[in-house]
């Protein structure tokens, strides 16, 4: 994640071949992943560990400070893939689940080359 400029025309779409569609959510598909919640920011960059329980406090402090919350579910193949977790208000209430095993269920789709779900509070589970 990188803002390049505070212009109107910051956001820019790399993958032009990708179809982009302005989805409705009611049009998405509903799906539960399982994962850890991440801060973007630390994960990518270069925090080492940018995950895990010994960067929980740094990853709460990004995530309340603006920085997107991120799944990151782990695939069969032992590769990852990441959701943008949106919602209303949601950055404050899964504040608590950062960094630990946790199921969030909500419609999910691709924009900008970049999963998300759109989910809610109650969605949001720790998986003990």
């Amino acid at each position: 994640m990188l803002e390049l400029t505070k212009k109107k025309n910051s956001l820019i779409t790399i993958h032009s071949d990708e179809k982009q569609s302005a989805k409705s959510p009611d049009t998405l598909v509903f799906k539960t992943f399982t994962g850890e919640i991440i801060d973007p920011k630390c994960y990518f960059g270069v925090m080492k560990p940018g995950e895990g329980k010994i960067h929980k406090s740094c990853a709460i402090r990004c995530i309340s400070g603006g920085i997107p919350p991120i799944l990151k579910v782990i695939l069969d193949n032992n590769k990852s893939n990441f959701y943008i977790i949106l919602g209303e208000k949601i950055k404050q209430k899964i504040l608590d689940k950062i960094a630990e095993k946790t199921a969030i269920s909500g419609r999910y789709g691709k924009l900008n080359g970049w999963n998300y779900i759109l989910t809610n509070a109650q969605n949001i589970k720790l998986i003990e």
